[in-house]
C-alpha cells in the first residue's frame, strides 16, 4: 500500500485477528521465521523431486539407446546369418559328387 495510515491500520486489524484467533484455541501461523523455514523446506523438496525426475527421464532415455541398440544387432546379426546360408547353399551347388571340395579349374590345368 502508498497509504502508511492504511498499512498500519490493516496491520493493527490483522494483529488483532490473529489475537481474537489465539483467544479462541485455533492456532495462528504467523511467526516469520517458523514461514521462512517452512518455505525452504518446500523449496528444497521441489528441487530434490525435479533433480530424481532428471534422473528418471536419464535412465529412461538410457534404457531406451540400449534397447535399440540390441534391437540394431539383432537385426545386423539375423542379416549376417541370411547371408551366410545363402553362401553356404551356392557352395553346396558347387560341390560335385565324386570329387574332394569344389571345383577349382580343369582337371588339365587351364
Amino acid at each position: 500500500m502508498k497509504d502508511p495510515e492504511k498499512g498500519g491500520e490493516l496491520a493493527k486489524q490483522h494483529s488483532w485477528k490473529s489475537a481474537m484467533e489465539r483467544t479462541m484455541g485455533n492456532k495462528v501461523h504467523d511467526d516469520p521465521k517458523l514461514l521462512k523455514k517452512s518455505l525452504q523446506k518446500d523449496k528444497k523438496k521441489h528441487a530434490k523431486s525435479v533433480e530424481k525426475w532428471k534422473q528418471r527421464i536419464e535412465t529412461t532415455e538410457k534404457m531406451k539407446r540400449g534397447k535399440q541398440d540390441k534391437r540394431n544387432e539383432n537385426i545386423k546379426a539375423k542379416k549376417d546369418k541370411k547371408k551366410q546360408s545363402k553362401i553356404d547353399k551356392r557352395e553346396k551347388k558347387l560341390m560335385r559328387p565324386g570329387f574332394e571340395g569344389r571345383k577349382e579349374g580343369f582337371v588339365t590345368g587351364n
